[in-house]
């Protein structure tokens, strides 16, 4: 038997999506990775990536595109900054302490 060849588990297993985000002048960003949205305000869009737990800050933010499917998301506002979480559970804790 091969080493090389991978078990029919490792070979359902989907690839994990590369994380990437692009922000425009800090009105616009479109961010790939995406997981899930965990929640999202006019002044906070919380999601969970490929990378870990992410919070977006800001003001009149709005989520103009995502896709579960796809793991994309775009969103426009005031974006004034953007902080990686330990995970989804993280996130959760901080918010009922």
């Amino acid at each position: 038997m091969s080493h090389d060849k991978k078990t029919s588990a490792e070979q359902q297993r989907s690839p994990v999506r590369p994380h990437t985000i692009s922000i425009d002048n800090r009105k616009r960003a479109h961010l790939t990775g995406i997981t899930k949205v965990m929640s999202a305000t006019t002044s906070r869009i919380s999601l969970d990536t490929t990378m870990g737990g992410l919070v977006i800050e800001g003001s009149d933010l709005s989520i103009g595109r995502y896709s579960d499917t796809e793991g994309t998301l775009g969103f426009e506002g005031n974006i004034a900054g953007l902080k990686y979480v330990k995970g989804p559970t993280s996130f959760v804790k901080k918010i009922f302490k």
